[in-house]
């Protein structure tokens, strides 16, 4: 009997793609194995403790077979000690951040993505008693090893797999450069006053929307990912509201190549504790997103050319207007930064932002690096080079 074309092309593709995969991957652990030998010498970890944090339900419990086959390992072969928690609640994260013994550790390895990421930064926060300047004089380092759903933090620092993160530890000889994080004050309906740092991304409108259909509405269900910006976008909301910014210097020449609109060109602020600098948006929003990385996700060119220790936020706006199909093709090319060129996309580079939403009764939702609450009156400002992280 005959096979068809089609069957016979498809098993060359499937073969094909095994073939590069397995390839890749050896690669890969060839170039760990390189790093650990050199390592073994100049590794600044060598014969220190690190407090590992492993998520044992993160990326749908392939945090843990990572922990097996690459991170473990690695620990050992450049002698670097090690004391392992499973993580089992949501705030457990924070609370052993917040107590941890940096006589004992040289730093804390967490095996997870951006929301137990964001736990540990304000458990540390909370440990030097919330005083910025106690935070940048600890000699404590984070190292990410990029196990969740979204992995954006882990993968700016050029730590896109667990692989890459156990390189990027070997061939860590001098003490770490540190990286900004920004702070959040939020203002509650309930008059309370919310202060968090955090280190990756800021949003609301569609964008925490879609967040809250990936980890309330749909979780677990395993297309999730796929549900979500079909909702947002089919919903195509936008949200009354007044998004404040402070621009952050830049060239003519970065300015061009990252696709940054020039925000002289908005409307002066409009609130009179604000000095001459500060510009407003006072529209319906249907995007709003401030990142500090330039990748929001492994597949995810937020902030084209961002860097995350320059100073300075990325902010995205899409205003009311927008049409679905639009929509689409805006959300699309996040994969390739490609929406920095497209019309409807405003970006700013930018110091501090202000939101504050319009809405009688308030509607809508903020996620910070997956940590999703109420809309609110909330600011953000970016602190300059805090935290020392290992990176490429």
């Amino acid at each position: 009997m005959e096979v068809p074309k089609v069957l016979w092309t498809a098993s060359v593709i499937a073969i094909i793609a095994t073939l590069a995969i397995y390839f890749f991957r050896r690669d890969d652990h060839m170039k760990l194995e390189a790093a650990i030998q050199a390592g073994k010498e100049d590794c600044l970890f060598r014969g220190k403790r690190l407090l590992v944090l492993l998520n044992p339900f993160g990326g749908g419990g392939r945090a843990f077979k990572r922990w097996q086959t690459v991170v473990r390992p690695s620990l050992q072969q450049l002698g670097i000690m090690y004391d392992l928690v499973q993580t089992t609640r949501a705030g457990h994260a924070f609370d052993l951040a917040a107590t941890v013994d940096t006589t004992k550790y040289a730093g804390m390895l967490a095996l997870s993505g951006d929301t137990t990421l964001h736990e540990v930064i304000n458990g540390l926060y909370e440990r030097c008693g919330k005083s910025l300047e106690t935070l940048r004089n600890l000699e404590f380092t984070l190292v990410a090893v990029p196990s969740g759903t979204s992995n954006g933090f882990s993968v700016s620092l050029g730590s896109a797999s667990a692989v890459e993160s156990m390189i990027n530890l070997a061939k860590c000889s001098k003490p770490p450069t540190p990286v900004d994080l920004y702070q959040i004050c939020s203002n509650t309906p309930d008059g309370k006053q919310a202060t968090r740092l955090d280190m990756h991304c800021f949003s609301t409108c569609i964008g925490a929307d879609h967040e809250e259909i990936v980890e309330r509405t749909f979780r677990g269900n395993p297309l999730r990912t796929l549900i979500a910006p079909l909702v947002v976008i089919s919903q195509c909301k936008s949200y009354p509201c007044k998004v404040y910014l402070k621009p952050s210097p830049v060239t003519i020449a970065e300015r061009e190549r990252r696709g940054l609109r020039d925000p002289s060109g908005l409307r002066s602020s409009d609130d009179p504790l604000h000095d001459d600098e500060w510009r407003m948006i006072d529209e319906q929003i249907v995007f709003c997103t401030a990142i500090n990385t330039e990748m929001g996700g492994k597949d995810m060119i937020l902030a084209p050319g961002a860097r995350i220790d320059d100073g300075a936020l990325t902010l995205l706006i899409v205003r009311r207007g927008v049409s679905r199909w639009r929509l689409v093709q805006l959300l699309t090319a996040f994969e390739t930064g490609g929406h920095a060129r497209m019309a409807e996309m405003e970006i700013y580079k930018v110091e501090q932002v202000q939101f504050r939403p319009l809405s009688n009764p308030l509607q809508g939702t903020i996620s910070i690096s997956g940590t999703l609450m109420p809309a609110c009156d909330t600011n953000l400002e970016i602190i300059p080079r805090i935290l020392k992280v290992v990176s490429k």
